[in-house]
């Protein structure tokens, strides 16, 4: 099995140009089926099937190229999302959202693309939901203050 491995820090050149405006359009790159391989293969959990009940890892490079182009004609519509009810710890039931597999490909393809472009914007202080960070960095630096 082929990796592609992606640093989103090393993209940002491709997207600020000497003014600071973008140089490059973000729906071509996300059409592009260079970038979604880089995004199938950045997904952790390949084994998880989606709506559609077909893992992300039987995902073939075919499919990642029918799904570039239905991007690029724009005629890539997402499908509705499962819902599952799985029990908590104290006995109530959490929704969770369960995508296909397409879906999760161009989800992590939009998150690969905007993370850069936002991350340079957030405090430092800020933990949650960032890559690289978490509630354990952030006792870290609480603590080593």
């Amino acid at each position: 099995m082929a990796y592609a491995y992606f640093r989103t820090d090393s993209f940002n050149y491709l997207f600020t140009s000497n003014v600071g405006r973008l140089n490059l359009s973000l729906f071509k790159l996300l059409a592009d089926p260079c970038f979604l391989f880089i995004a199938y293969s950045s997904l952790k959990n390949k084994n998880a099937g989606g709506v559609n009940y077909i893992p992300v890892g039987n995902v073939t490079l075919a499919g990642i190229g029918k799904l570039a182009e239905r991007l690029k004609n724009h005629r890539y519509t997402p499908k509705p999302t499962k819902r599952v009810f799985i029990p908590k710890a104290n006995g109530k039931m959490r929704p969770l959202g369960i995508a296909s597999s397409e879906d999760k490909i161009v989800q992590k393809g939009i998150q690969l693309l905007i993370e850069p472009l936002f991350e340079y914007q957030f405090h430092d202080n800020s933990h949650g939901f960032r890559p690289r960070r978490s509630c354990h960095t952030a006792l870290q630096q609480i603590y080593f203050r």
